[in-house]
């Protein structure tokens, strides 16, 4: 396991900072003064200070945001160095995946007056993902917020696209119960418009079901996105699907989106009559 001077970014800074604190942690009286130690620490972090300044967002109750950015993995850690009143961010992300819906289908709406319900939810389903919310959070650099655990750390944590989204769901969550609705909205929608995404492009909406769904499955068994690389040739393109460097398939034709498509259909597909091979992925 590796020293807290090897771990990340703000969950560096806690772990140099508890292993510095000289406070006992062994009774319920030293656990809550501990505690209020940490959260005053975290309070005043520069990390957390430029973090709201580039959400546009100060928390009235920095403990929000310290509930937001607490994973599993180090609030066990911190229970066993006896801090035991201290909560993950799961409650957090829980609420925040319904705010995040209610502000997703609220833009599309008023956006696409023109559009029926039935591609709506699919537009608001390729945005409202794990996949959509890991682009948004790594935009936000959560991935050097999120709290973790010396052994999730090793693991790679820091980067894997599963924590990054539910922390991302979180941080909404905790915007919503330290304001309201009109200003969690205000926060989170430049994000969703910015046009790196390209996240409201209806051409999303012919792509959503089979790509976002082997999207999901990727994130889900190898923390990883896939990877389209499309090459031209004598009759249109060659676009082969990799993952982590390996090809999982590949496919031809004329329309490079149609091919994209047709590529990531057949593969979830196969995918789901478990006759897919996905060793050589590992």
């Amino acid at each position: 396991m590796k020293s807290p001077e090897e771990t990340p970014h703000l969950s560096k800074e806690l772990w140099i900072f508890l292993e510095k604190s000289k406070n006992p942690t062994t009774s319920k009286s030293s656990e809550f003064d501990g505690l209020g130690v940490i959260l005053s620490w975290f309070k005043n972090s520069k990390t957390i200070q430029d973090f709201q300044n580039s959400l546009n967002y100060h928390f009235r109750n920095p403990g929000l945001l310290f509930e937001a950015c607490c994973h599993r993995s180090f609030i066990n850690e911190l229970k066993h160095m006896g801090f035991d009143q201290v909560e993950t961010n799961e409650r957090l992300e829980f609420l925040g995946d319904s705010v995040s819906n209610l502000i997703v289908t609220t833009l599309i709406t008023k956006k696409f007056t023109g559009i029926d319900e039935g591609k709506l939810s699919k537009l608001r389903g390729s945005i409202v993902c794990e996949s959509g919310f890991y682009k948004i959070g790594k935009e936000m650099c959560l991935g050097e917020m999120i709290l973790l655990g010396k052994g999730e750390y090793n693991r790679g944590g820091i980067s894997n696209p599963a924590s990054i989204s539910d922390m991302f769901e979180a941080l909404v969550g905790a915007i919503y119960k330290d304001s309201d609705f009109n200003t969690t909205a205000q926060v989170i929608v430049p994000f969703i418009k910015n046009e790196k995404f390209n996240f409201l492009d209806l051409k999303n909406i012919e792509t959503f079901d089979y790509k976002s769904k082997l999207q999901e499955w990727m994130l889900k068994h190898f923390q990883a996105l896939p990877d389209y690389e499309s090459e031209e040739i004598k009759d249109g393109f060659k676009v082969t699907l990799k993952l982590n460097g390996n090809v999982a398939g590949s496919k031809s034709g004329h329309s490079k989106k149609q091919v994209m498509k047709d590529l990531a259909e057949e593969i979830y597909l196969t995918i789901e009559n478990n006759n897919f091979d996905a060793t050589p992925w590992r």
